[in-house]
């Protein structure tokens, strides 16, 4: 089974995940599974969850997390790809060929495959077969070029496995399936050439039997019985994540808790896509900005709405269970403040109006003009502080700080 669970507010899904939770596996010694986006998100997931399982009561919150794995959502993806390589491996062992075919590193891997593209590279150096690679720069190395493709490469891999299909068709054409223009078909040679020097499939070329074979439970993927994806805004790799997440609930409990910044917004698009559903889901032809007034939502909110549109979509098409949404906490209504009416117009859709009257001890939005990144840091914790000594329930843990360089301001 498949579930998608969506909250405008975190605590409500981490309470709807603590629900599951409280079930215990069949199986004592595994861990429970829950892929989250970020490390803050790991972080306070941890702590949320260890606030409530296994706690005396609501109020002592004496809880503990124990045996829980939060990685990544690709790590999904890698558990397949892993459990048939580990079978191939097996195979080849039995047929007779010793410590190669037993052997299970992934060659398609970043760091092998940044070395297959090195030598790749320095064989071509001064042609023209792989266009702008044929000269290296001046302060440039051949190591960190090649480590730079590799990662290229590897992010095909994750999200246009579709192209690196066709290229392993030996058709030169983008992920749409138009023809490479001459400035970019030196990637489609130089990953042919990767392919042929590595002598093994690419994992996309596979993908797809693998999927098949999760679906009808014939791949031991090592995973536990109920996996759960926790607080994303965005599905990681578009519709071959989805494809992923229905192979692999035909055999196991999946449950995704999505955040939803505008339930209002998200209504409005699963109607729109349920009536017309896309013929196309390229970026470009994506009109869904039209149905947003709000301007944060249009500018910042793209990856959401490609969120909702994909899960519409697939609901449409191949019948993806709507998503349950859980009801947010209470909020002041009319909005108090103006961080209040900042959120509740988000949470509406609603474009921002100039009749808010701003109360005289409204501080809830604060704008500090500091000279240097010292100063910032000194007024950032000065405002901090205020604001757990005005008010008891807030605790850091409550807190996130934002900026573009976090290691200059740690």
């Amino acid at each position: 089974m498949i579930e998608w669970i969506v909250a405008d507010d975190v605590r409500p899904l981490a309470d709807a995940l603590a629900d599951v939770l409280v079930e215990p596996l069949s199986d004592p010694m595994a861990a429970e599974w829950i892929a989250v986006p970020t490390e803050g998100m790991r972080r306070w997931l941890r702590l949320d969850l260890a606030r409530r399982l296994g706690a005396t009561s609501p109020e002592r919150a004496d809880g503990i997390v124990a045996n829980v794995e939060l990685p990544f959502p690709d790590r999904l993806r890698q558990a397949v790809i892993e459990a048939e390589r580990a079978e191939r491996a097996e195979r080849a062992g039995r047929a007779g060929q010793g410590a190669r075919g037993a052997a299970t590193a992934d060659p398609w891997a970043v760091a092998p495959l940044t070395w297959t593209v090195y030598s790749l590279l320095r064989e071509a150096a001064g042609s023209d077969r792989y266009g702008p690679l044929a000269e290296l720069p001046p302060g440039a190395t051949w190591f960190g070029r090649a480590r730079r493709v590799a990662d290229l490469f590897d992010r095909y891999a994750t999200r246009r496995p579709e192209l690196l299909e066709r290229w392993a068709a030996n058709k030169a054409v983008d992920a749409f399936g138009f023809a490479l223009d001459r400035a970019r078909k030196w990637q489609f040679r130089l990953w042919r050439a990767a392919r042929d020097r590595i002598g093994d499939i690419s994992p996309p070329e596979r993908f797809r039997t693998s999927l098949e074979r999760v679906q009808r439970g014939d791949l031991a993927v090592d995973l536990p019985e109920r996996i759960a994806l926790f607080g994303l805004t965005t599905l990681p790799t578009g519709d071959p994540f989805l494809d992923l997440l229905d192979a692999v609930s035909a055999t196991r409990e999946v449950r995704a808790f999505l955040l939803d910044p505008a339930p209002a917004v998200t209504e409005a698009l699963r109607a729109h896509t349920l009536a017309a559903p896309p013929v196309s889901l390229r970026r470009a032809d994506d009109a869904t900005a039209d149905l947003v007034t709000h301007p944060l939502l249009r500018s910042w909110g793209r990856p959401y709405r490609e969120r909702t549109v994909l899960l519409a979509a697939s609901e449409a098409g191949r019948g993806t269970p709507a998503p349950r949404l859980l009801p947010g906490p209470v909020r002041p209504d009319p909005p108090a403040t103006l961080l209040h009416r900042l959120q509740h117009d988000l949470r509406h859709g609603i474009a921002p109006a100039p009749d808010f009257t701003l109360g005289p001890d409204d501080r809830s939005v604060q704008v500090h003009a500091c000279h240097g990144t010292s100063r910032q840091v000194e007024v950032l914790r000065d405002a901090i502080l205020h604001l757990l000594a005005d008010d008891p329930t807030l605790t850091e843990d409550d807190v996130v700080v934002l900026c573009p360089k976090i290691e200059t301001y740690a």
